[in-house]
């Protein structure tokens, strides 16, 4: 007598993520500090992605922003690795911070932009170029990868994210590893099915 066929399915190992910003939601901003100073900050409808995002624009980047957590003295403790953005590239300069806690304790502040055309590596501030494609970009920041680049430290945690103009932002979360938007649970798919809250 034959033996059953056994069929082998290769499950998908979870993905573990946490979004800090959901233009969809009734307060996207309701974690985040704004400043805004000729420009401003407010949700509009996109209409590829068939959705209220979030807008960010301003004459000079230092001037306008967003920045979570909302009270300066507090931290977002965030161990996960990788951070994303869902940002549309609107061809005027962009830039964003991502201030990191390293292995040894150190606070280290990185500040990506359009505006850079090279690496610029301080002690404790450095600041890359970033090269968005036209329109909506699915950003991946491997955290502990340009920490050790640039310092040759490990990655303990995110402390504080802030987004500058000139852009629109979808979404913004961490998850623990590089993956392709298809992976993701359905709540983070950035596409316009799932765009209705």
């Amino acid at each position: 007598m034959p033996k059953p066929k056994v069929i082998k399915k290769r499950l998908t190992p979870r993905i573990d993520a946490v979004s800090v910003l959901y233009s969809v939601d009734n307060q996207p901003l309701e974690n985040w500090d704004t400043k805004v100073r000729n420009g401003h900050i407010k949700r509009i409808h996109d209409e590829e992605l068939q959705c209220m995002v979030l807008q960010l624009k301003g004459a000079m980047l230092d001037t306008t922003y967003i920045t979570t957590p909302s009270f300066p003295k507090n931290e977002l403790n965030m161990s996960l690795p990788i951070l994303v953005l869902v940002i549309k590239n609107v061809n005027e300069p962009v830039s964003f911070e991502i201030q990191v806690v390293d292995g040894t304790g150190i606070r280290r502040r990185f500040r990506l932009g359009t505006g850079f055309t090279e690496m610029n590596l301080k002690p404790y501030t450095c600041a890359l170029p970033l090269k968005l494609q036209p329109g909506w970009n699915y950003l991946q920041i491997n955290l502990p990868d340009i920490l050790w680049k640039s310092y040759g430290t490990a990655y303990s945690e995110t402390s504080r994210v802030m987004i500058h103009p000139n852009c629109l932002l979808q979404r913004i979360y961490f998850c623990d590893r590089i993956c392709a938007p298809e992976q993701m649970p359905k709540e983070f798919k950035s596409y316009s099915a799932y765009c209705t809250p």
